[in-house]
């Protein structure tokens, strides 16, 4: 039976993890490293795609990226085919160099995006071939911590899950990275799905429910000192939009996916993902 084609939802964040073909290595040779970033930076110019986090390892790969107007599957069948060319070229040789078809959870909470980023930025810590997350080379933690030209991460919006201001943010991050030093973590299994499947409890409120969203939209208008039926509108001046955020923001932080936001208030789904990545959310 053939399997079914994944789900396109612009703006949707995803954990990807590629394995080499039977678990054998996507990386042969020293200068393999710079060659596999170099691809995934190509393919980045021009496929739409956010990446917030990556890790390439001997023989698998980690990514954590957020789509645009191109589909994950296309994103990704880009970077294997890209690499499996050169790779097999440059070794005179033929056959998968990856393992089927990638795996992915999609991410709806800015919890388990934060798990991830200590997950992914971990990796080479816990399989013991470095002591410390900066001394892996081929991550983006060191573009978290100092940034530099050519950096393949885009690290503003996560980092201001961390705080405002970019230094004390680095810190805070930093911090939170290193919390996991000591922990084991399992992995939810990844799946062809787009069913999330976070392995951190989503914020809840009052006899274990989420809030309504009416509800939280009422107490963002009162506060924001705009109408309620602005928030939930089209209204497009500046303090409504502002409010708008705020509300979107809330609702996420409470368990609301972006498909649900968007079906509420009418708008793309990538518009309401714009909005949680728009600075000034608080």
């Amino acid at each position: 039976m053939a399997r079914k084609p994944r789900i396109h939802v612009p703006g949707s964040i995803h954990h990807v993890m590629s394995r080499g073909n039977g678990g054998e290595p996507i990386i042969a040779f020293a200068e393999d490293w710079l060659e596999l970033r170099e691809t995934v930076a190509k393919v980045k110019e021009t496929a739409d795609f956010k990446l917030y986090a990556y890790c390439l390892m001997a023989n698998h790969l980690h990514l954590l990226l957020q789509v645009g107007s191109v589909s994950l599957s296309r994103v990704m069948q880009r970077i294997q085919t890209s690499w499996s060319m050169r790779f097999n070229l440059e070794r005179q040789r033929r056959g998968h160099v990856f393992q089927g078809r990638f795996k992915s959870l999609i991410c709806e909470d800015d919890a388990y995006f934060r798990w991830l980023l200590r997950y992914i930025h971990l990796n080479p810590v816990r399989t013991r071939l470095v002591a410390r997350p900066e001394d892996w080379r081929w991550s983006s933690y060191r573009e978290y911590i100092e940034p530099v030209a050519g950096s393949l991460a885009d690290t503003a919006w996560p980092l201001s899950l961390f705080g405002s201001e970019r230094l004390p943010a680095v810190d805070s991050f930093k911090s939170f990275i290193m919390q996991g030093m000591e922990e084991d973590p399992e992995l939810p299994p990844f799946s062809d799905s787009h069913v999330s499947r976070a392995p951190v409890e989503r914020p809840i409120s009052g006899e274990g429910r989420r809030p309504e969203l009416a509800a939280l939209a009422a107490e963002t208008a009162h506060a924001r000192g705009v109408n309620l039926d602005a928030i939930l509108g089209p209204s497009r001046i500046r303090n409504v939009c502002a409010a708008r955020r705020v509300f979107v923001a809330r609702a996420v932080s409470s368990g609301y996916g972006i498909v649900e936001l968007s079906e509420s208030l009418g708008l793309s789904t990538t518009a309401v993902s714009r909005m949680l990545h728009e600075p000034g959310v608080s």
